[in-house]
């Protein structure tokens, strides 16, 4: 099965040597590989290195973070070569580099699978860098490259100016659904896109120490669904949904579909190649307002219905209102 990939861009200093650090020590249980610039920058607890050769750290948890050299084919391909190969590979684009050239790389190299570019920013200093006449033409296509914007050190700005700021990346970048955060410190299921195979239908506090909560709960699709309703559906999703992936069944084909939604965009392939075991048939849904999640995850489960059950009489659990839990603040378009 070919390997997702997760592109980290965004402009010096915006903090993605400290996600990257968060990621490669967390407790998300998936096997990845970040692909970084430069070692010396990344700070690893040397009580998680296991093996430190070729360019490659490998960690006791399966993670591995490997120096790009400048040859990124050749990074990609000694993950690729491993005895265990990466279940997600991360790559660090350099402060001044545009994604978009990377990810037009990574679409074209065999083995690499579903993309998604993740833009970090510094609250503090985006608007400044973007109007910079040397470099602000590159941070504005790093943002709009984005299928998801990290508002990173918002704690070093005041509320209105806060509040200025979202207006104004809802004018530089549309298309982008925008997180808040502090140090970097989001949950790696926004990141990775997945929260484990846990089929059921609760809703899950996936809260670490960030500055919001987050959600996720996972539908099963035992049953084939058609793939135009599922995408109808999808296109509705309120903007505090960040993250729809997994596997279905498409009922007009038979064929394993991968269905993946990173902010604004929306993905179905089918999935041609041997899948053994088979990857579970649900789809996992995460975002920052649980109602949002509630709505969402209603609408799944009433397509995960076989035709002859009606509609009316299936039943998810009630979502629990809570005063605790923010809605995420989104000032961007929906997709259609």
């Amino acid at each position: 099965m070919d390997i997702p990939v997760t592109i980290l861009s965004g402009y010096l200093g915006a903090g993605k040597t400290t996600l990257i650090n968060h990621l490669l020590s967390a407790a998300h249980g998936v096997r990845i590989a970040v692909l970084v610039n430069d070692f010396g920058s990344v700070s690893i607890d040397a009580a998680l290195i296991l093996d430190t050769a070729d360019d490659t750290i490998t960690l006791a948890n399966g993670c591995a973070c490997c120096a790009i050299q400048d040859d990124l084919g050749a990074a990609i391909e000694v993950q690729l070569r491993r005895e265990r190969p990466p279940q997600h590979i991360v790559i660090e684009a350099s402060g001044v580099a545009e994604p978009a050239r990377i990810l037009r790389h990574v679409r074209n190299w065999p083995g690499l699978g579903p993309d998604t570019v993740v833009t970090m920013a510094d609250a503090e200093a985006i608007r400044e860098r973007a109007d910079n006449k040397f470099v602000g033409e590159v941070v504005r296509r790093q943002l709009v490259a984005a299928d998801l914007l990290i508002l990173n050190k918002i704690d070093l700005i005041d509320d209105t100016t806060q509040s200025d700021l979202l207006d104004w990346l809802a004018i530089a970048a549309p298309s982008t659904r925008t997180l808040r955060a502090i140090r970097g410190r989001v949950d790696p299921a926004i990141v990775l896109g997945c929260v484990g195979t846990d089929s059921s239908a609760r809703i899950h506090d996936l809260t670490g120490d960030g500055t919001a909560p987050f959600f996720s709960t996972t539908v099963p699709f035992p049953e084939p669904v058609g793939v135009g309703e599922l995408k109808a559906v999808l296109s509705t999703a309120a903007p505090s949904i960040h993250r729809v992936k997994g596997f279905i069944i498409d009922a007009s084909t038979a064929q394993l579909v991968l269905i993946q939604c990173v902010g604004s965009r929306r993905s179905v392939v089918p999935w041609f190649e041997a899948a053994t075991p088979q990857p579970p048939l649900a789809l996992v849904v995460i975002g920052t307002n649980k109602d949002d999640i509630g709505v969402l995850q209603e609408q799944l489960a009433s397509l995960a219905l076989p035709k002859a059950v009606r509609l009316d009489e299936h039943k998810v659990p009630e979502v629990q209102p809570t005063d605790s839990t923010p809605d995420d603040r989104s000032h961007q378009q929906k997709a259609g």
